[in-house]
């Protein structure tokens, strides 16, 4: 089984990640990860994956080669556009969104986190937030089959979990 779990920072997507591969057995590959180490990261420049049009095939094929290496595995992360999710072939996709204010998120961040939100300073992180909020929209907005809000947050993975796991193709 291929599952892929989209959308912006914040939203849940390691969260759930994590919580289906325990429960199957199966490999992440974390797109955020690769966009950096591969040198595809390019923030702060309003690319709503942050990584500019013209590497983002590259990019693709990339990440393609390597998830092609692998009959079950979950792909999460912030660096696939989902107007581009019909090139990974999937066994279900679910887009995770939350309409918080970046005031909001910042807040949670800090009561919660322990990743990468935690070597930045508060206003680096609203700034951000506020970027992420706008992609966040224009995603939801033209993939609402696939999109779920995380606002309650547990309710919300639960019903992505549930919809990855009974996905039926449109």
């Amino acid at each position: 089984m291929k599952y892929i779990i989209l959308g912006q920072p914040r939203s849940g997507k390691s969260t759930l990640a994590k919580l289906l591969s325990n429960e199957l057995g199966i490999p992440i590959i974390c797109t955020d990860m690769y966009r950096r180490i591969w040198g595809f990261h390019e923030p702060w420049k309003g690319y709503s994956t942050e990584i500019s049009p013209i590497n983002q095939k590259r990019f693709y094929d990339r990440l393609l080669e390597l998830y092609n290496d692998y009959d079950d595995v979950i792909l999460e992360g912030s660096a696939i556009n989902p107007n581009d999710i019909d090139l990974f072939p999937n066994d279900g996709v679910v887009l995770l969104y939350r309409t918080l204010s970046a005031e909001e998120k910042l807040r949670e961040c800090r009561k919660y986190d322990t990743d990468w939100t935690s070597r930045r300073d508060d206003k680096y992180l609203l700034e951000l937030f506020v970027e992420y909020n706008k992609f966040s929209e224009e995603w939801v907005e033209n993939n609402k089959e696939i999109s779920i809000n995380t606002n309650d947050f547990f309710a919300g993975i639960d019903a992505a979990k549930n919809k990855l796991l009974n996905f039926k193709r449109l």
